[in-house]
Order: C-alpha cells, then structure tokens, then sequence
C-alpha cells in the first residue's frame, strides 16, 4: 500500500538507527548492473564483475558525485553530513 511505502520511507530517512543516517550513500542503477558510493567506497557492478576502491575526501569525493552520479551539490564535501567512523 502507497501508505506503507511512505511510512517505510520517512522511517528509513529520518531514524537516526539506519543506514541511510549513519553515512553517506548515494546508488545508481545501470542497464548492467550498478555503481554505489557508500561513504567513500565506490562500487561498480557490471554483469558478474565487481570493482571497488576508495575515493579520496574534498574534492575527489565532490568530483565522484558529478562525474558518476551527475550529482553537483551547492555544498563542500565539508558541508555534508559526516561519515559516522569519523565522529569518533
């Protein structure tokens, strides 16, 4: 039910328990397969095959978020919510 949905939604973006919360997550799906950055871990996968590797904070991180996501923010990668395992 669409009441359900939202509910799951408002829940999963705003409970300072989840994921979506905690760190920073941003997924694209593609015709095959997909690329995820959760934090700074970028995750490309296509058919069967699956690379990772590590994106650099500041601008790399704000670059990542452009070039792959299409995704140009009016904030500095400083400005963003902070990564959890970097609150202490």
């Amino acid at each position: 039910m669409p009441e359900d949905i939202e509910l799951g939604n408002h829940f999963t973006s705003t409970s300072p328990e989840t994921h979506f919360t905690r760190s920073r997550v941003v997924s694209l799906p593609r015709a095959d397969g997909r690329v995820s950055l959760a934090d700074f871990s970028l995750t490309e996968i296509r058919g069967d095959e699956t690379t990772t590797r590590s994106v650099a904070p500041g601008e790399p991180y704000m670059q990542t978020l452009a070039e792959v996501f299409g995704l140009e923010l009016d904030a500095d990668d400083e400005d963003l919510r902070p990564v959890e395992n970097e609150q202490g």
